[in-house]
C-alpha cells in the first residue's frame, strides 16, 4: 500500500496477481497431498511441511531487499510503528477506524468474508470428508479435492479481477464492483448449505466440492477488493496501523468462528457435517447488512 501510494486500482491489480500465484499452489498441493496420504500414509506430508516452511524462510532471507532499496541513501524511513510501540500502534489504528465509518464497515465486511474460507479449510472440509470416507487416509484425499476446487475457484476470481483492472476503472466503478462482489459472496454462502444434501459422488468429486468452487470465485474477489479499498482510504501515514487492526480483527473473527463451530455446535450434539453446513447459511445475513452500511458510508458526497 505504501509502495503504490495507496492507489486502489494498483492495489487490486497487485493483490490479484499475488492471489493467483497463491491459489495456483493451493489448488495443486491439497489434491496431491491428499492422494499421497491415501497411498503412502501421513509421514510424507509431515516431512514435507517443515521442508516447505524452511524453504520459504530461506527465500525471504535471500530475496527480500525491497524496503532497503526504497529507503535509499539519506531517504526517510518507511512509515510504520516505532520500535516498542506495537500496542500503541494498534490503539491508534483502532481509534482511527472507529471514527471513520467507511473504514469500520469495510473492515468488518473483510473479516466476515475471510472467516468462512478458514472454517472451510480447518473445519467443514475435514469433517465432511471424514463422514464420507470413514477412514483418515481416505478423508485426506477427499478433503484435498474439496479445498483444491475452492482454490481453483479463487484463481478464476483473481483472473476476473485482473481483467477488470485492465479496463482502468475509476473510483466509482471500483466501489460499485466491490459492493456487488461482496453481495455475491453473501449469496454464495447459501450454496455451502449443499453440504447438507446427499453427496453426488464421482470418485472424490462431489456436489459440495463444486459448491466450494462456486464460493471461491466471489469470496476471493470481494476479499481482495475490500482489503484494497480499506488500505486506499486509510489516512496517509496510518496505513500500517490500520492494516494491523484489519488483519487482527479478521484473525479474532476466524478464531471465534472456529470456536463456535467446534464447541457450541458439538456441545449441542449437532455433530453431523450436514447440519454444520446448514449453520453456515446465517452468515449471509450480517454480510448483507454490512454491504448496505458500506454502500451508505462509502457513497461520495455531492
Amino acid at each position: 500500500a505504501i509502495i503504490v501510494d495507496q492507489d486502489q486500482g494498483k492495489l487490486e491489480k497487485f493483490k490479484a496477481y499475488r492471489q493467483t500465484a497463491i491459489e495456483a499452489v493451493a489448488t495443486v498441493i491439497p489434491i496431491a497431498t491428499g492422494l499421497t496420504i491415501a497411498s503412502l500414509g501421513f509421514l510424507p506430508a509431515l516431512v514435507a511441511f517443515p521442508v516447505a516452511m524452511a524453504s520459504a524462510a530461506l527465500l525471504v532471507a535471500v530475496t527480500l531487499k525491497l524496503p532497503a532499496k526504497l529507503a535509499g541513501a539519506g531517504a526517510a524511513a518507511l512509515p510504520g510503528p516505532e520500535k516498542g510501540s506495537y500496542l500503541k500502534s494498534l490503539a491508534k489504528g483502532a481509534l482511527l477506524i472507529m471514527r471513520t465509518p467507511k473504514l469500520l464497515f469495510s473492515l468488518l465486511a473483510y473479516a466476515l468474508v475471510y472467516t468462512p474460507m478458514q472454517i472451510i479449510y480447518w473445519f467443514l472440509a475435514p469433517a465432511f470428508a471424514l463422514s464420507v470416507a470413514q477412514t483418515a487416509t481416505g478423508a485426506a484425499a477427499y478433503a484435498g479435492m474439496m479445498t483444491g476446487l475452492y482454490s481453483f475457484g479463487s484463481i478464476l476470481g483473481a483472473l476476473l479481477l485482473m481483467r477488470e483492472q485492465k479496463r482502468s476503472p475509476d473510483a466509482a466503478t471500483m466501489r460499485k464492483s466491490m459492493l456487488r462482489w461482496t453481495a455475491l459472496t453473501a449469496l454464495s454462502l447459501i450454496l455451502l448449505g449443499s453440504l447438507a444434501l446427499p453427496a453426488l459422488t464421482w470418485g472424490t468429486l462431489t456436489l459440495p466440492a463444486l459448491a466450494l468452487f462456486a464460493f471461491g470465485i466471489p469470496e476471493t474477489v470481494a476479499r481482495l477488493k475490500l482489503e484494497s479499498y480499506f488500505q486506499s482510504k486509510a489516512p496517509k501515514g496510518a496505513v500500517a496501523d490500520a492494516t494491523a487492526v484489519l488483519e487482527g480483527t479478521a484473525s479474532l473473527m476466524i478464531a471465534g468462528g472456529l470456536w463456535w463451530f467446534g464447541h457450541v455446535l458439538a456441545g449441542a450434539h449437532i455433530t453431523s457435517p450436514y447440519w454444520l453446513a446448514v449453520a453456515t447459511a446465517p452468515l449471509a445475513l450480517p454480510l448483507f447488512v454490512l454491504v448496505w452500511a458500506l454502500a451508505r458510508a462509502s457513497k461520495p458526497r455531492a
